[in-house]
């Protein structure tokens, strides 16, 4: 008969197909992976920053020495010595002030050892929502056999429901 009951109850499984956005409402997988580029941001930001304030640096005593050394400069090289000279200035400065603001984030995790912990809490995160997603339930009685029997299916149902979500 097709209508046959299994003998136990335990053979019944119903599959459960949660809704896994419903069990991360801080989107905390999202968030993490948007703090640690943003992370990444800053410590990249700041070693360029530090790459072009250190190279200013070497440029403004360059021309320093080229005004202190040279005998006699015309007019239009004292302007364009002073133009590069105000431009390195500048370029020192935005520099250093972009990367007070950012010291103290840097300093907290230019070790690494944050970016790292962050990482294997999304990989935990990405693994329980992928728990919740396969998850499915044994019926210990026949409580659900006249309820909803489209949701009530045999193990190999189930498997092959499971290997479809998968795809």
């Amino acid at each position: 008969m097709e209508n046959e009951k299994p003998d136990r109850p335990s053979q019944r499984n119903v599959v459960i197909r949660s809704r896994e956005k419903d069990y991360d409402a801080l989107q905390a997988e999202r968030t993490i992976r948007d703090f640690c580029a943003f992370i990444r941001s800053v410590i990249a930001r700041f070693d360029e920053n530090q790459h072009q304030q250190d190279a200013a640096e070497a440029r403004r005593m360059d021309l320093q020495h080229c005004i202190e050394m040279t005998e006699a400069l015309t007019e239009e090289e004292e302007h364009q010595l002073y133009s590069k000279l105000s431009e390195s200035l500048r370029t020192r400065r935005i520099c250093k002030y972009e990367n007070l603001v950012m010291k103290p984030l840097y300093d907290a995790v230019a070790d690494k050892n944050l970016l790292n912990r962050l990482a294997q809490i999304q990989g935990q995160i990405g693994t329980a929502k992928k728990t919740i997603a396969e998850k499915s339930y044994s019926c210990r009685t026949d409580v659900l056999d006249d309820f909803r029997p489209d949701t009530t299916v045999d193990k190999e149902q189930a498997q092959r429901a499971a290997s479809i979500c998968q795809m």
